[in-house]
């Protein structure tokens, strides 16, 4: 009798954990966490004496003025997203050279793993963790020793190093970047969540970096080229995948 007693005891206080979790859960995915009441509360007005049309002309009020807005008061919008001008180019990335009036020179050219494109002439430059304005400068310097007076080059990325994503998603892989992605973008790209993903944070390994950052999946969360983004299994499921396995010891010892 006591061990069926200390038995039930136990499995009813594994589920009641993993409801109380459960709870926790929705309360911290919730991005309304609280609510302004008076904003919801309108007051219904006094009743007054309906008065004749003539009386109505003269009892209406006189418009409000408004204030001036002085434009300098005004708080800033938020910079347009836009190519990164400090971006850093990297193995796998493409960028367009141009050097003006000489078609030849011009071309598509890829950032080798061993960081270097390999162009007309020239031969190899270094690129990696160039930013684009850079490596225009050294392409121009490499060309006028020796090849062309005063040639003028310029350099536009024409695609990004692709970015990584596992995890409880439902295509995990490898992806192509495209310019100014999102958290959100990064998951619907890999087929969205599965239902035991936790949808609230997600880690992400900036290339380069030793340590993951746990980030909220929202539209301000940037994803990089080259990152490594890992969705997590809810709290739970992973309470619930530890609870199913000692439930299934316990309950038939209530026998």
């Amino acid at each position: 009798m006591v061990r069926f007693l200390l038995t039930h005891r136990l499995y009813f206080a594994l589920v009641g954990a993993g409801f109380l979790l459960c709870a926790a859960q929705v309360a911290m995915a919730s991005p309304y966490k609280s609510i302004n009441m008076d904003a919801q509360t309108s007051v219904a007005p006094l009743s007054q004496p309906v008065l004749p049309p003539e009386q109505q002309r003269t009892a209406a009020p006189a418009p409000e003025k408004t204030a001036a807005i002085d434009p300098a008061q005004m708080p800033a919008l938020p910079p347009a997203t836009a190519q990164v001008l400090d971006y850093r180019l990297g193995m796998g990335d493409k960028v367009h050279v141009t050097v003006f009036n000489e078609d030849d020179l011009s071309g598509d050219f890829t950032v080798d793993s061993s960081g270097t494109l390999r162009l007309p002439l020239v031969g190899q430059i270094s690129a990696s963790g160039m930013t684009a304005g850079a490596l225009e400068k050294n392409i121009s310097f490499a060309l006028a020793n020796g090849f062309l007076i005063d040639p003028k080059v310029s350099v536009e990325v024409v695609s990004y190093r692709p970015f990584y994503i596992l995890g409880e998603v439902n295509r995990p892989g490898e992806y192509p970047y495209a310019n100014g992605m999102t958290a959100m973008q990064a998951i619907s790209v890999a087929g969205g969540f599965t239902q035991k993903a936790s949808d609230t944070y997600i880690y992400v390994r900036r290339e380069g970096a030793l340590k993951e950052e746990r980030l909220r999946v929202d539209q301000s969360t940037q994803i990089h080229p080259g990152d490594t983004v890992r969705v997590s299994e809810s709290g739970i499921w992973t309470l619930l995948s530890i609870a199913q396995p000692v439930s299934s010891v316990l309950l038939p010892l209530r026998y």
